[in-house]
């Protein structure tokens, strides 16, 4: 095993099988994290409570458990197909009214709007107006 520092945080490198598994999975706790934050980052991450921030202790586990479990799980994504159409007449809607407008059409965002329709959806239940 070998730890290089790159900038402020280490980088370890494992070449050995019997070592690597038992760093990866009886001892993954311990070197599986994500940096520590600039104090705005407390803030822009809802104080690491959201599964893109939160380190991978107990609140990660819950987050993933609850995604893999609940939201990605083939039969609650089959029983969504209905918001899926729903949001994808959304986007379509919207890539058109925007090319149409001769306007250079940023894709990323209008992936981003329609799957904020899917997920509120998702999450309460109720179809949101697009105003």
């Amino acid at each position: 095993m070998v730890t290089l520092r790159i900038g402020s945080y280490p980088a370890i490198f494992v070449c050995d099988h019997s070592l690597t598994h038992q760093v990866l999975v009886q001892k993954g706790d311990v070197f599986a994290d994500r940096p520590s934050h600039v104090s705005t980052g407390k803030i822009d991450s809802n104080n690491k409570h959201t599964i893109n921030s939160a380190g991978y202790r107990p609140t990660w586990r819950i987050l993933q458990k609850n995604l893999t479990f609940e939201i990605l799980n083939l039969s609650r994504v089959r029983s969504y197909s209905h918001a899926r159409k729903w949001v994808l007449i959304i986007l379509k809607e919207q890539l058109i009214k925007f090319r149409s407008n001769g306007e250079l059409v940023r894709v990323v965002d209008h992936f981003r709007y329609a799957m904020f329709f899917l997920l509120a959806l998702m999450c309460f239940g109720d179809k949101l107006d697009e105003k």
